[in-house]
């Protein structure tokens, strides 16, 4: 009898020890991390941001609809934007479109679909109007670019082409890429 308790005792010690060892080498379970699902994290109707430069002075306005900003990428939708690049030498170049979104960080915006471009006549500068298809502007170099067809309409002219730059700094200057056609008015 005691024999087969010291058997029983034993296994039991094996059972122990097996359980033990098994517990000990096993892998801690990874602590799983909640996924961020693209959600809102916050929204606005009637959106506006204004940048200033280094004195303090007005950059450009973003006016939107709505806003809806989402965490997990950090980008922001809009609803029909207006991006105002403010210029103290010359009249603001006002950029509309219907929807668009802002990066991650905010230093590019992305103007989908139809878009208009207005620069007002001021002394020294015709007015100005382009017509083209998705816009990407950067603010912090004052550019904008398409790789989509543009109509530059003024007084004086009117130019389409393929692709196009603008450059809105202290030397405002817009190019065409390919295909430009022309049409200039003498004075």
């Amino acid at each position: 009898m005691i024999r087969h308790l010291w058997i029983y005792l034993s296994l039991a010690l094996v059972v122990l020890l097996s359980w033990f060892l098994a517990e000990s080498m096993a892998p801690e379970p990874e602590k799983v991390q909640p996924t961020k699902s693209h959600q809102p994290d916050y929204f606005s109707n009637g959106f506006t941001k204004i940048s200033m430069d280094e004195e303090g002075l007005p950059r450009n306005r973003l006016v939107a609809d709505s806003m809806i900003h989402y965490q997990d990428d950090d980008t922001t939708e809009l609803k029909k934007p207006v991006f105002t690049k403010i210029n103290e030498e010359a009249p603001p170049w006002v950029i509309h479109s219907e929807a668009g979104f802002v990066s991650s960080g905010g230093k590019t915006i992305f103007l989908d679909g139809t878009v208009l471009i207005e620069r007002d006549a001021a002394p020294g500068y015709d007015p100005i109007t382009i017509n083209t298809e998705d816009l990407t502007v950067k603010p912090e170099i004052d550019y904008a670019e398409t790789e989509q067809f543009a109509e530059l309409i003024s007084s004086r002219y009117r130019i389409s082409g393929i692709g196009m730059s603008i450059y809105f700094g202290e030397h405002e200057q817009v190019e065409l890429n390919s295909n430009v056609h022309g049409k200039f008015e003498e004075e």
